[in-house]
C-alpha cells in the first residue's frame, strides 16, 4: 500500500472533525471582522501540494464581498490550481491572476496552475486573519509545509512567518524566501528578493 500523499492528511472530513467544535466558540467571541466562515468549507491548500516545485505559505483564505460557496469546491482536471482556470469563481480568479501575473505571463496559466500551489496555517476563510487563533488543525499545517520543504519545494513565505517557522524543516532548508512586503501577497520580481524571484522562475521552467 503506498503511503499517504499530503492530500490525504488534509481532507475536509478530517479538518472539520479536528476544528469543528472551536469554530462557533471562536466565533462567539470575536468581531465580524475576524468570524470565520465555515460555510465555505475548509481551504487547507490550493494546487498539487504534493508535486508542485512552488509552495506559497499563507494565513488563511480571505473572505470579501466576491466570496461565494464555490470557491473552495471549485475544481478542473489538469489545472491542480483550479483559481486560475478561467471559469473559476470571478472573485478567486481575480485573486490568483494578479498574484501570479508576472509568472503566467511567462508560462501560460495552466502551467503555473501544475507549478505553484499553497498553503494555508489556518484553513477557515475570514475577512482579516487572527494571528492568536491557533485550531487542533495546525500541527497538519505545519507537517504539510515540512514535507513540502522536505521533498525540495521551493518555500516563499507569504504570510504569518513566525508561525510557519514553527516547522523545523522549514527553518532549515535553504529553499525558503520571504516575500519583501507582508502587506502585498505578490509573487513578482518587486515582491521577491532577486535570487528568490530567479529560484521560482527555475522551478517553473524546468518542472
Amino acid at each position: 500500500m503506498s503511503p499517504p500523499t499530503i492530500k490525504d492528511t488534509l481532507t475536509s472530513e478530517r479538518l472539520l472533525s479536528l476544528d469543528g467544535a472551536r469554530l462557533a466558540l471562536y466565533n462567539s467571541r470575536v468581531s465580524n471582522r475576524f468570524r470565520l466562515h465555515p460555510e465555505l468549507g475548509p481551504s487547507a491548500y490550493e494546487g498539487d501540494i504534493d508535486s508542485a516545485p512552488v509552495i506559497l505559505l499563507l494565513a488563511n483564505p480571505g473572505f470579501d464581498g466576491t466570496s461565494t460557496l464555490d470557491d473552495h469546491r471549485f475544481h478542473r482536471a489538469a489545472w491542480p490550481l483550479s483559481g486560475l482556470h478561467p471559469d473559476a469563481p470571478p472573485g478567486l480568479r481575480s485573486w490568483w491572476s494578479a498574484r501570479l501575473n508576472h509568472l503566467i505571463a511567462q508560462f501560460g496559466a495552466q502551467r503555473v496552475s501544475q507549478c505553484v500551489a499553497c498553503i494555508q496555517i489556518t484553513p477557515w476563510a475570514s475577512p482579516k486573519f487572527d494571528d492568536r487563533l491557533r485550531l487542533p488543525s495546525r500541527d497538519l499545517l505545519l507537517d504539510a509545509a515540512a514535507k513540502c520543504a522536505a521533498r525540495g519545494a521551493v518555500m516563499i513565505v507569504m504570510r504569518a512567518e513566525r508561525l510557519w517557522l514553527q516547522a523545523e524543516a522549514l527553518r532549515k532548508t535553504p529553499l525558503r524566501f520571504r516575500v519583501n512586503s507582508w502587506l502585498s501577497s505578490y509573487v513578482s520580481p518587486g515582491n521577491l528578493p532577486e535570487h528568490a524571484w530567479r529560484r521560482v522562475v527555475e522551478a517553473v521552467r524546468d518542472a
